[in-house]
């Protein structure tokens, strides 16, 4: 390989450019660059997730929790998928096809180490790190607020019962209000309006 371009010598095959061996090179090179193309892909993938995780880290730096917990389960299991498709779901990138064909495993070899194939699936999963380290943060947090909003909960209702308590203790009377009578309802009307027009 020479820069951008991909160079292939079949004056070594007796059928040149038809040779079977000529065409496996050719194969093993394209294996590579579909190599590539499956990382770029994972690496927009992972653009994509990662967007409202930047907004999320500006959330946290003025003190607010950004994502409700539903959505941190959600991202949380995105960015798990990824992570397995990248390190577990790699047939295109670590395939046992050249453990028969060890003669076509350098080319494959080549094509990954010009693309940086190797290089580019560990800042995905140096960048997945970050991307977890930050819904981790997140979800304790969302954790911690809902332990301290239970824990006040808890103490209004010791309190409560305590309140009742000394009530019951002390023998106090916390009968119905008593209700008020109103013999002349006209005069009251009437005394309102007046209170009203002296105001205006």
């Amino acid at each position: 390989m020479k820069g951008e371009q991909l160079l292939l010598n079949f004056t070594n095959y007796l059928d040149g450019h038809f040779s079977s061996l000529a065409t496996l090179e050719r194969f093993a090179f394209s294996h590579g660059m579909a190599a590539s193309v499956k990382v770029a892909i994972w690496e927009a993938q992972l653009l994509e997730y990662a967007e409202p995780l930047a907004k999320a880290s500006k959330g946290l730096s003025i003190g607010r929790i950004p994502l409700k917990r539903k959505n941190v389960l959600m991202q949380t299991g995105t960015l798990l998928s990824l992570r397995h498709s990248i390190n577990l779901n790699t047939n295109l990138i670590d395939s046992d096809f050249y453990w028969e064909k060890q003669d076509l495993e350098p080319y494959y070899r080549m094509a990954l180490k010009h693309f940086a194939v190797t290089g580019r699936r560990r800042m995905l999963n140096a960048q997945l790190d970050y991307c977890s380290e930050i819904l981790k943060v997140v979800n304790d947090m969302q954790t911690h607020n809902r332990e301290a909003r239970l824990e006040w909960m808890i103490i209004y209702l010791i309190v409560i019962e305590v309140f009742f308590a000394i009530i019951d203790h002390f023998g106090f009377n916390l009968g119905p209000p008593h209700k008020v009578q109103i013999d002349n309802c006209e005069e009251l009307v009437g005394s309102i309006k007046e209170a009203m027009q002296k105001q205006r």
